[in-house]
């Protein structure tokens, strides 16, 4: 039951036609906080495993990768909670849990404690991530649900290009303890702004015999949003240091080109997703990412060839 006068989703089981609501622009915000911070993880982590922690690039690869094995783990079991319990509970769990993660890194100086610590965070993830694209698609209207994704989606890939420029500030000029520590600020901002929208989950006629889980026809874009994690992982993991290592100045700047770009093409493409065949645009897209990666790892090798 919510607690909250700011969610305007009906309980009888329909959703408004307006999509700009409050508390579609709470849940915004709220992912905007969480993915600010998640953000200035990938800028200050690999610079904090390889600096204080003393480890090497290897270090920090286990050290993002832990991230993504108990996000993945624990996705199914969190979207079964997002059902069961309501979307705010995992809300709330998932930023909540980012602040303690974020605040603790900062006193951490070995990599297996560090490890633990992104174990924690995966954790965050999958309950805040699933729980807000569940919360999305509750006040989301069935006619304009790609547009209500690419909108929404904004503050997490601002998060991504903000949240390095935001991390290299904060070290540069405090240090990494405060760094962490505005991290886990952001996350707790995340943790207002769901208690503020309430509960989205609506009400719905469950039918007697429950639907398949697992759909034949979904494993194929499964599949292929797999692959573009994958590579977005990579490419987000090794960004900072790949920098420093061709000579950029600011380690963050393909973090921050990266956001960018995502933030413009959603804007301009918001529309687009409900007027063409998904699969067709997902396609386009993993031929992108491909492309895009080649030209990054050619470029590296085209460099470590001269300087030999």
């Amino acid at each position: 039951m919510s607690t909250s006068t700011a969610s305007s989703t009906p309980t009888s089981g329909t959703v408004p036609d307006r999509l700009f609501t409050p508390a579609f622009i709470g849940l915004t915000v709220a992912d905007l906080a969480y993915f600010t911070a998640v953000g200035m993880s990938l800028l200050v982590l690999p610079l904090y495993v390889t600096g204080p922690v003393e480890s090497g690039t290897a270090g920090a690869g286990v050290a993002f990768g832990a991230f993504a094995v108990s996000a993945l783990a624990l996705r199914p079991v969190a979207g079964r909670l997002a059902d069961a319990l309501g979307r705010r509970p995992l809300l709330i769990t998932g930023a909540a849990l980012c602040a303690v993660g974020m605040a603790a890194t900062a006193h951490v100086n070995t990599l297996i404690l560090v490890v633990v610590i992104r174990l924690l965070l995966g954790v965050a993830e999958a309950a805040f991530f699933v729980a807000s694209f569940a919360a999305l698609a509750d006040l989301a209207p069935p006619s304009r649900i790609g547009e209500a994704l690419s909108y929404n989606s904004l503050g997490l890939y601002i998060g991504i290009a903000g949240g390095p420029l935001l991390g290299q500030f904060l070290v540069g000029g405090w240090g990494y303890t405060v760094a962490w520590y505005g991290a886990a600020a952001l996350a707790l901002v995340a943790v207002l702004a769901v208690a503020y929208i309430g509960e989205t989950k609506v009400s719905r006629t469950v039918p007697e015999r429950r639907p398949r889980l697992i759909h034949t026809k979904a494993l194929a874009p499964a599949l292929g949003f797999f692959a573009s994690v994958v590579a977005m992982g990579a490419f987000l993991a090794f960004a900072a240091l790949h920098a420093g290592d061709v000579g950029m100045a600011r380690a963050g700047i393909p973090l921050v080109v990266y956001g960018g770009v995502v933030v413009a093409g959603r804007i301009a493409f918001a529309r687009v997703h409900d007027r063409f065949p998904p699969l067709i645009l997902g396609a386009a897209a993993l031929a992108a990412i491909a492309s895009g990666l080649t030209v990054v790892a050619r470029s590296a090798s085209c460099q470590d060839a001269r300087e030999s």
